[in-house]
Parts: C-alpha cells; structure tokens; sequence
C-alpha cells in the first residue's frame, strides 16, 4: 500500500505553517472535525477553533522556520521532528526541538499532535 501521506506533503504543509498565517494553513489543510493538539493541551476541534488558536500562537512570536530532522510515515500518518527556529517578540533567535504527529483523512488533517516545550519563547 502507498502512504497517503508523503514528505512532499509534509514538506508542503510545513512551508505554509510557517508563513504565519493561520486562515490559509487552515483552508487548505483542515477540515470542520480536525483536531488539533498542542503538547499536554486539551485538544481544539473545527477550522475556527484551529485557526484561533494558531492565531494567538503565531501572534506571540515575528517568524518561525521548521528545520526536518526526520520522518517517519506509515500510511495516513507521520510523525514529524524539527527544529524550529523562532524570532520572539522580543527579536531574540530561539531554537526548540519538536515533534508533531500528523493524521490525515482524504488529504487533510485529521489529527495534529504538536510537542515542543515553549518555555523558552516566554524567557528569551
């Protein structure tokens, strides 16, 4: 069987995460029962509360870059570690490890599971 998901979609995903802009990662990548999860987090579920909670994350923060370290996918999911590169509000470069583990369904996200502590963005 072919995965249904793919390191170009990844790849794809990844680059529009970090543009920052919530509503666009949102429309195109989710869709009305996607879940998302951020670390220990209740999860957020629906494209409106997706996008506001990437909203208020993306606010707190000038720019971010995901870095792959690696990938493993087996069918409709992957799991996604990076080294993500921040610029905090307060212009100083962060670089936190995480890892995400992707869910899809029909191409979109069914499920996102982010892990990075963001302690650091908050000190630095």
């Amino acid at each position: 069987m072919l995965p249904i998901i793919s390191e170009e979609w990844l790849d794809s995903y990844f680059a529009v995460v970090d543009q920052m802009n919530a509503s666009d990662l949102v429309q195109k990548y989710y869709f009305g029962q996607s879940s998302f999860q951020f670390g220990n987090y209740v999860p957020v579920i629906g494209q409106s509360n997706i996008e506001n909670l990437l909203s208020n994350f993306y606010s707190s923060v000038k720019r971010m870059r995901h870095e792959k370290v690696a990938v493993l996918i087996a069918n409709d999911r992957a799991l996604f570690e990076a080294r993500v590169h921040f610029v905090t509000d307060k212009g100083n470069a962060v670089e936190i490890p995480a890892a995400s583990v992707i869910e899809l369904l029909e191409g979109r996200v069914k499920s996102f599971r982010m892990y990075m502590d963001t302690a650091l963005l908050n000190t630095k």
